[in-house]
């Protein structure tokens, strides 16, 4: 019915992959508070539901903001995922929060808060691809001789091979 560009199909589709990538990740964060918020409910006998729902909710919001900020930056940078990327959209996220809640200077708090823990996941997150294809890639050799380089296509993290190790 609609002919559609191939522009506007390809803006569509990165439009459904990004949502759908922040309600995986915002859903996996909530599951994640609503766990935490029933730990520390039995913890200090308190109401379960209510800390459950409540911690929830709360790391479902934060985690799905940060994700939809780290989406838009990431395509406004032709898909780059590095640390500036992250630092932004946590600087973003959190100096929205802190600043709907305290004002301008927690707001500027929570920005840099956001930023820097938005560059540490970034970055734990890179170290740790790098070292679990490099593990693959050992596994891979010791099994089967030399190996093939491997790619991680989110990171950009090329693993190559080492050549037989000997002992």
């Amino acid at each position: 019915m609609f002919d559609r560009s191939p522009e506007v199909k390809e803006t569509i589709e990165k439009a459904k992959n990004a949502v759908k990538h922040m309600l995986v990740g915002a859903s996996m964060a909530g599951a994640t508070g609503a766990t935490v918020g029933t730990v520390l409910a039995a913890l200090r006998n308190e109401n379960i539901r209510f800390y459950a729902a409540s911690m929830g909710t709360n790391f479902f919001l934060l985690s799905s903001t940060y994700i939809a900020f780290e989406e838009v930056v990431s395509d406004k940078r032709d898909d780059k995922k590095d640390w500036i990327t992250g630092a932004s959209a946590g600087a973003i996220t959190g100096g929205f929060y802190a600043g709907l809640i305290g004002g301008r200077f927690r707001g500027i708090q929570g920005a840099v808060a956001g930023a820097a823990l938005g560059a540490a996941v970034i970055f734990s997150r890179e170290k740790f691809h790098t070292w679990r294809l490099s593990k693959g890639v050992q596994r891979y050799e010791t099994k089967y001789g030399t190996a093939p380089a491997v790619y991680h296509p989110i990171t950009a993290v090329i693993v190559e091979s080492q050549g037989p190790q000997e002992s």
